[in-house]
């Protein structure tokens, strides 16, 4: 009888160990570690052909990369062009940095650090285009799916 007393009180201690084992988190420190972008920003994202600034936006659960807004694409005053809209000017390019989504603002680690107000819509009957747009200096940058 003590055998299967013993052997239960094992049991009950390796289970209640194994609980606590899954809720390490060796990240736990971030603040940020736990969120992701929205499962509807999940998409690789491309400026509409009217812009006056080309670029792509790559966007998975925890990281955003962004292309194009470079420097050199920014037209003369003349048509327009004025590099301090320039869309995501001061964000790296070309690199997959870490993100996430909440109260419709993007926040991109070590960037960002208010957040880049979007508003995505959802235009059409099912299946639905979706637009993705942002404010830089009074002008809106306008995304579609790629």
């Amino acid at each position: 009888m003590h055998k299967q007393s013993y052997f239960l009180v094992f049991v009950i201690l390796l289970f209640a160990f194994s609980l606590s084992a899954c809720d390490y988190e060796p990240s736990s420190h971030d603040p940020s570690s736990s969120k992701y972008f929205a499962w509807d920003l999940r998409e690789i994202w491309e400026s509409e052909t009217r812009s006056i600034y080309q670029g792509e936006i790559e966007i998975t659960y925890n990281t955003i990369k962004i292309t194009g807004y470079y420097e050199d694409q920014t037209p003369p005053p003349l048509f327009g062009g004025n590099d301090n809209e320039r869309p995501f000017r001061t964000i790296p390019k070309g690199t997959a940095l870490k993100g996430y989504s909440e109260d419709g603002k993007i926040f991109i680690e070590g960037y960002a650090s208010g957040g880049i107000p979007y508003d995505l819509q959802k235009v059409g009957a099912y299946p639905y285009t979706k637009i993705l747009s942002f404010e830089f200096s009074g002008r809106t940058e306008i995304l579609h799916i790629r």
